[in-house]
This record gives structure tokens, C-alpha cells and sequence, in this order.
């Protein structure tokens, strides 16, 4: 298993391990309730052999929570904007 934190990783090389013909690769990450604390991880290619093979497994991926999380950061915003606009029209009419 490997665990890297913050920038760890760019000093990392590659890794070379042996795995069973069926295996998972698992990425974990913590959330920390900001928009700042996104992660992103491109361009996944798991080979057959050794480093610089030509066979290359094609990987998928399920969802992408970055873009799940914007969305709703979009809604809420425009909830409060919407909140906010009642708010005034609710002060507008008792004020007449």
C-alpha cells in the first residue's frame, strides 16, 4: 500500500509489484468540506510487464466527484440567492 500527503508523490518513483491476474486498484482520499480539498487523478494506465510494455489496460471510471460537488455547490448558491431574493420581497411587503 501506498500512502502519500500533500506533494509526497512527486518525489515517488514508479512502482514495479506483482499483483494476481485479478486485482483492484483503490483510491482514497479525505474530504475536508471545502472546495479546496479536491483532488484529481489523470491519465491511469496499468501495463502487462515491465515499465514502457506497449499492452495497456484501459481504465474506466464510475463517477467523478469533483464534478458531482460543484453541482451542488451551484445549487446551493442558487438557493441562497433564491432565500435572499424572498427575504427582501417578504421586508418590502411588511414595510408597506
Amino acid at each position: 500500500m501506498f500512502i502519500f500527503k500533500e506533494f509526497e508523490f512527486l518525489d515517488t518513483p514508479v512502482a514495479n509489484i506483482s499483483v494476481f491476474p485479478v486485482f483492484q486498484l483503490v483510491f482514497e482520499a479525505t474530504m475536508t468540506g471545502s472546495y479546496l480539498g479536491d483532488i484529481a487523478i489523470d491519465d491511469i494506465s496499468v501495463s502487462d510487464g515491465r515499465c514502457g510494455s506497449d499492452s495497456v489496460i484501459p481504465v474506466s471510471v464510475h463517477s467523478n466527484v469533483t464534478l458531482e460537488r460543484s453541482a451542488q455547490l451551484r445549487r446551493l448558491q442558487k438557493f441562497k440567492k433564491f432565500r435572499k431574493m424572498l427575504r427582501r420581497r417578504r421586508n418590502d411587503n411588511s414595510d408597506s
